[in-house]
């Protein structure tokens, strides 16, 4: 059962497809704020490729990739961003309400509690690989 993965089933085959329309509506948000440079675009589009990105998890997991690979480094690289769905809904709303809005400086510490948790999640995966070669040592 080398080649079992990917396991497309009725549960993965859904999300995947909705995921999938997800990421071409956020790259259509991205072309038009390419040609129109309006900020509400950009922050849509983050918004939902970052919905779309937490759906993948679950896509992943139905697809046993979890069962399947379960040492693997993709485990800690599938950061949730979570802490930056509140922030980019706020200014979202904040471009589409008020006239005239640009992004600042200012709107930058929003996003500190996602920063904090990527770096921890750096420093997790930087920890475990150290460990993993140690350990290999030990053994060799």
């Amino acid at each position: 059962m080398l080649f079992a993965f990917p396991n497309l089933n009725q549960w993965s085959s859904p999300l995947l497809f909705l995921t999938l329309q997800g990421v071409f509506f956020a790259m259509l948000l991205f072309l038009r704020f390419y040609k129109e440079r309006k900020v509400s675009d950009l922050l849509l589009g983050l918004l939902l490729t970052i919905l779309c990105y937490h759906r993948t998890t679950y896509i992943i997991g139905f697809m046993d990739w979890y069962d399947t690979f379960r040492y693997t480094k993709i485990n800690y690289w599938l950061v949730a961003f979570e802490f930056s769905v509140g922030p980019l809904l706020y200014l979202y709303v904040k471009s589409v309400t008020t006239y005239g809005f640009k992004f600042v400086k200012s709107h930058i510490y929003h996003f500190i509690p996602q920063t904090i948790y990527i770096l921890y999640k750096l420093w997790l995966v930087a920890y475990d690989s150290i460990f993993y070669l140690d350990l290999k040592r030990l053994i060799l």
